[in-house]
């Protein structure tokens, strides 16, 4: 009877066993990055929905009932943006976007993208639309834009405060 001389080794991976792995991973891993951004983007795109949806319901509270009700208070708190419509001692606090998304606001200057304030916990700015759709300059430095961002991705809404106007625009740095 003869012997084999040669036995099979089958402990360990092939090297093409090793790259079909590594290959799998690295797909999942994009897929993963991809999914997050998209994510993000959306978050940034819902916080300045939710931004000119604030400011078109309290110009139209200040106009049916009076600049009092027209009043928006924007507070950070925890990382993330709260507004209050109506008087900020017992109007309900709601959060406006998530921590995961950075807000900026700019006082008189609609041109500029860069150099504005970041919103940081503690923060609070007041808006206050008069009875005929106007912002009210009472707060020396009425803001004219906010722009939420994430990455590369930013939403900027601008607010006319001689219309009480408002419009959104999505750029990319």
């Amino acid at each position: 009877m003869k012997e084999n001389s040669s036995k099979i080794n089958n402990s360990g991976f092939s090297l093409l066993e090793l790259l079909i792995v590594i290959a799998i991973l690295s797909i999942m891993l994009v897929g993963a990055v991809w999914g997050f951004n998209i994510v993000n983007n959306a978050n940034v795109a819902k916080a300045a929905n939710n931004f000119e949806n604030v400011l078109d319901t309290a110009r139209a509270q200040a106009m049916a009932k009076g600049p009092d009700a027209g009043m928006l208070t924007f507070t950070m708190v925890g990382g993330k943006l709260f507004y209050q419509m109506g008087d900020p001692a017992t109007a309900e606090r709601i959060e406006l976007c998530a921590s995961a998304v950075t807000v900026s606001y700019f006082f008189s200057d609609y041109a500029s993208r860069s150099g504005g304030n970041v919103f940081a916990d503690g923060t609070t700015v007041t808006l206050i639309f008069n009875q005929d759709g106007t912002v009210r300059q009472s707060p020396p430095n009425t803001f004219t834009k906010m722009i939420f961002s994430h990455g590369s991705r930013n939403s900027e809404v601008i607010l006319y405060t001689e219309t009480g106007d408002n419009k959104s625009a999505m750029f990319y740095n």
